[in-house]
């Protein structure tokens, strides 16, 4: 039997409680067993962004809370899945001070470590990052046999942030399945320069945990669609949900589309899917990277 993908959508989202299966339109088909021509002709990559309300403070609840919702992304066909940034501790400045700082950082890594294994998948983990008496908001990528592959630490840090976190020094890329992710979080995505250079090093993907706040929503409407098409980049833009958070959690496509977003601050999971193929043909149509001319520029 012949292997096809399915002709219906390949992006999702979907809003409701832990308890709310996801729709049966999110499953992700995998084709008779042994069958495997769709993946070694187009490459594909499925990945989810979990839009969680963190509670300040509330470390092993939102940790178990994260793991529910991860579930059920892994359980709809998500191979990557991230996480709003600091949602741990919450985005609080006075619950990352408060927080024992074993818990925070040794302790959500091994979180991390446990449900990568159990689930059999990536995951990107924003957490504070503590090394002696310097913090770091900080963002940890696991594989699927629960081994740590790296640590992005935010650059561009904003607000009362910078009073409390040392900034980051380099950008990184990361191997999942075969494609190439960047990390970026938050403020990082405001300006232009950060997605290009990981762009520019090969990103095929761009990940970027988010506590994007109420009433800046109008930015984040603009900014990573326009990260997204001035790249040529897959994006997945992972924002808190609740009474502080400006939600829409987004999946977009490399001509800077949104292939799926929720569009409330409720607490939901987006889907979606990467292809080499469509990324190839986008890249070949609008060779931004290759026209580039970096010297006239000065970037």
């Amino acid at each position: 039997m012949p292997c096809r993908w399915p002709t219906t959508s390949t992006s999702w989202s979907w809003a409701g409680t832990t308890s709310t299966p996801p729709p049966r339109s999110c499953r992700i088909w995998s084709g008779p067993s042994g069958c495997r021509e769709s993946a070694m002709d187009d490459p594909v990559l499925t990945v989810a962004g979990i839009q969680l309300a963190a509670q300040p403070g509330e470390l092993e609840a939102n940790l178990a809370r994260a793991a529910r919702w991860a579930a059920q992304a892994r359980e709809a066909g998500a191979r990557l899945i991230a996480f709003p940034e600091l949602f741990p501790t919450g985005y609080d400045r006075l619950a990352v001070l408060t927080t024992p700082s074993r818990e925070a950082t040794e302790g959500v890594l091994q979180w991390a470590a446990e449900l990568s294994r159990e689930l059999e998948a990536f995951l990107v983990v924003p957490f504070p990052e503590w090394i002696h008496d310097r913090v770091f908001n900080a963002a940890a990528l696991t594989d699927d046999a629960g081994r740590l592959l790296g640590i992005y630490r935010k650059m561009w840090l904003y607000g009362w942030e910078r009073e409390l976190f040392r900034p980051g020094r380099e950008l990184s890329l990361f191997s999942v399945d075969g494609w190439q992710v960047g990390l970026l979080i938050c403020y990082d995505a405001e300006f232009p320069e950060p997605t290009r250079q990981l762009a520019r090093q090969g990103a095929e993907l761009v990940v970027i945990p988010s506590a994007w706040s109420r009433g800046a929503g109008w930015r984040w409407a603009i900014q990573l669609p326009a990260r997204a098409l001035d790249n040529t980049v897959y994006l997945l833009g992972v924002n808190e949900a609740g009474s502080q958070g400006c939600g829409g959690t987004c999946f977009l496509g490399p001509d800077g589309r949104p292939r799926a977003r929720l569009a409330t601050t409720a607490e939901g999971v987006v889907l979606g899917r990467l292809s080499k193929a469509e990324l190839s043909r986008w890249r070949s149509q609008v060779p931004y990277l290759d026209d580039l001319r970096t010297q006239e520029a000065r970037c």
